[in-house]
């Protein structure tokens, strides 16, 4: 690690850094900074090794508490997370697995294998959803994505995206009736928080890492011989799995076609339905080769409220994803120009145009119209 990444004003953090590393007969010049994060959270790869230094100082309010919490709870559903190896609460230190340098995206150029990745993400996130479900108890202490919450990201949007980036000042009048619309929205499509949301399900956050097994090289590569791996999850809460659809297949990073986001769509609904089907009825026994693959619940009477709520949030189920995608790429647009300046970090500006695109599109539908007027009303190009 070169002296020249460290500050002035980072040299009390460099020695806090260098005892954590001392107590594991690490250095500083062990780690190579991995670039990219839009948190204030700092990434060093460690040499000679498969681990990754965490630096998330609690003086600019990153915590790792959050990420120890959930990165337990995914262990537990069997999802292939980073182990942690060594922490420091306090000082926002963690010594934690490298799951690899090879992204989701390196996969691009095969058209066919990206697909069987984005099928296996489906699937996944059925899987996370539905034992959250079963084993609501590990998720209860979790904030709940509430629309108020969801609200207050939006200022984001006006702050910085409008105010800031556009100089383009909105009337609190005007603010006030947006927020009314979102809210006839959200009541009018019946959302309901539920199950384990991990909010930041896109392409970077997914690396794809190769099973232990011995490869031919001769037969067609496959998603068979990988394994999802999941990083940055610290923002979980208690929410509505279209909240992740919508960030997987509308990702601005790494937009994708329609008849593919179609497809993503049908895999998890596929998925979610066959969980629910299968686990134990009060009407019959379970399948026995599918129910031997899955956990019990834990409290019956509240598992059956929960698969109802789970079912019922099939009904205009990607109305609900595109409803997600619109308060999520508006929230997107705010932190982004926030990134740029704020923080003084310029490559996320790029993104903008796409966000927009996603907005613009998903305003398309007819049950957004009042909505869609509203940016109209308000001569808000999106």
């Amino acid at each position: 690690m070169s002296m020249k990444l460290i500050s002035n004003q980072e040299r009390e953090r460099l020695a806090t850094i260098k005892a954590f590393l001392k107590s594991e007969n690490l250095s500083l010049r062990s780690l190579v900074k991995i670039k990219g994060d839009a948190s204030f959270r700092t990434y060093y790869r460690i040499k000679n090794s498969d681990l990754i230094l965490m630096d998330a100082d609690p003086k600019t309010n990153e915590k790792i508490s959050s990420f120890i919490k959930v990165q337990k709870i995914l262990s537990q559903y069997g999802v292939r997370v980073p182990e942690i190896y060594k922490k420091d609460v306090s000082s926002g230190l963690m010594i934690i697995e490298d799951l690899g340098m090879k992204r989701f995206l390196d996969y691009s150029d095969d058209s066919k294998f990206l697909l069987l990745l984005y099928r296996e993400c489906g699937q996944e996130l059925g899987s996370i959803h539905n034992q959250s479900i079963l084993k609501p108890s590990e998720i209860k202490n979790l904030k709940k994505y509430t629309l108020n919450e969801q609200m207050k990201e939006t200022e984001l949007f006006f702050d910085w995206y409008l105010e800031k980036h556009l100089n383009k000042t909105i009337l609190d009048s005007d603010k006030k009736k947006f927020r009314k619309i979102f809210r006839n929205i959200y009541k009018k499509l019946n959302i309901k928080n539920y199950c384990l949301v991990l909010r930041d399900f896109h392409v970077d956050n997914i690396i794809p890492t190769q099973v232990p097994q011995k490869y031919d090289g001769k037969t067609p590569i496959s998603s068979k011989y990988f394994n999802l791996g999941i990083i940055d999850f610290q923002d979980a809460l208690v929410g509505s799995p279209a909240y992740d659809l919508s960030s997987l297949i509308e990702d601005v990073r790494a937009p994708i076609n329609e008849e593919m986001k179609k497809k993503i769509i049908f895999i998890y609904k596929v998925a979610t339905k066959g969980f629910i089907k299968n686990n134990s009825s009060k009407i019959g026994k379970p399948d026995p080769q599918w129910h031997k693959f899955i956990p019990q619940y834990e409290d019956e009477d509240l598992y059956y409220k929960l698969k109802n709520i789970a079912e019922d949030t099939f009904n205009d189920f990607e109305t609900k994803v595109s409803y997600f995608s619109i308060q999520r790429n508006l929230k997107i647009l705010g932190i982004f120009c926030r990134l740029k300046y704020r923080d003084k970090k310029t490559t996320y500006i790029k993104y903008l145009p796409q966000a927009k695109k996603f907005v613009r599109d998903n305003l398309k539908n007819p049950q957004f119209e009042e909505l869609k007027n509203w940016f109209i009303e308000n001569k808000i190009n999106v």
